[in-house]
């Protein structure tokens, strides 16, 4: 008799010290430990051996010593994937692949000077840059590869001498091959001849230069910085770790590859997806 009401004070005694176990926010070896001594415990020691026979009901998300794990869409908040939605960190960047840190040298916020957006066309212009109330610090624009404004990066594409700023182009397709556009003026050469309207010759001719603007398309790695122009053999140069897509591409008459250069570009970035920090806003 005396051995059942034994085994009875054993097992009643190993449930309450098992849920006081389960109540614990502290974790060791993956087993609960109370911060206080459970029921029936004595000062010295927080967990009665009895109690490891018991199979423990352990809260949803543990991990360490009492740091709750979050949720699987807690998880996700820490990165995003590049796309037309994501949102780099304002101010600048020393190289194109920095990007991937989110985190630029100089926040926008800490820099003065003299900028010009164009952001329907994708253009920002600037003249200079300065750490605020130090103009007499200019921050050196040929150490700039990026700066991102409004969460848009724009790579630095030349400088206008003429004008006296550096010219930046927008990024119009965001992903690990990202695509941006702007046009340069171009100068062309061209012979004007003057005829003689009896004997059809000409009798006069003199060079005129004119000017033009050519539209320049380029594809960029951001990951790495590389670019190519937005041509077949470009992309071609810019997808060769995609072979099935090298193939079809290849595979097509040149006139319509010319055509399914975007599409091509949207498949890739779809295919090998980029991640990257969020920025902090």
């Amino acid at each position: 008799m005396r051995l059942k009401w034994w085994l009875l004070v054993c097992f009643l005694w190993t449930a309450v010290a098992a849920d006081a176990m389960v109540a614990s926010d502290v974790w060791l070896m993956g087993h609960p430990l109370a911060h206080a001594p459970a029921v029936g415990c004595s000062a010295r020691t927080s967990l009665h051996p009895l109690a490891l026979l018991t199979p423990l009901r352990r809260p949803r998300y543990r991990i360490g010593l009492g740091q709750p794990l979050p949720p699987q869409d807690t998880l996700q908040r820490d990165s995003q994937l590049v796309d037309v939605r994501f949102r780099f960190q304002d101010g600048v960047y020393s190289q194109v692949g920095d990007l991937c840190s989110n985190q630029p040298r100089i926040a926008f916020k800490h820099l003065g000077g003299q900028i010009v957006l164009q952001e329907a066309a994708y253009l920002l212009k600037v003249e200079n840059l300065y750490p605020i109330g130090r103009p007499d610090m200019p921050l050196p624009l040929d150490s700039v590869a990026a700066i991102a404004v409004n969460g848009l990066p724009y790579i630095k594409v030349r400088t206008d001498t003429v004008h006296g700023f550096t010219v930046f182009a927008g990024l119009r397709v965001k992903g690990r091959l990202s695509y941006f556009s702007y046009t340069e003026n171009t100068q062309d050469t061209v012979v004007i001849k003057a005829y003689n309207p009896v004997t059809k010759r000409p009798f006069r001719q003199k060079p005129i230069v004119r000017q033009q603007q050519a539209q320049v398309e380029t594809i960029v790695n951001i990951t790495t910085g590389q670019r190519w122009p937005f041509t077949v053999p470009g992309l071609l140069a810019a997808i060769a770790d995609d072979t099935a897509l090298v193939k079809t591409l290849t595979q097509l008459p040149p006139q319509e590859a010319r055509t399914r250069l975007e599409k091509t570009l949207l498949i890739y970035d779809d295919r090998h997806p980029l991640r990257l920090p969020v920025g902090e806003w």
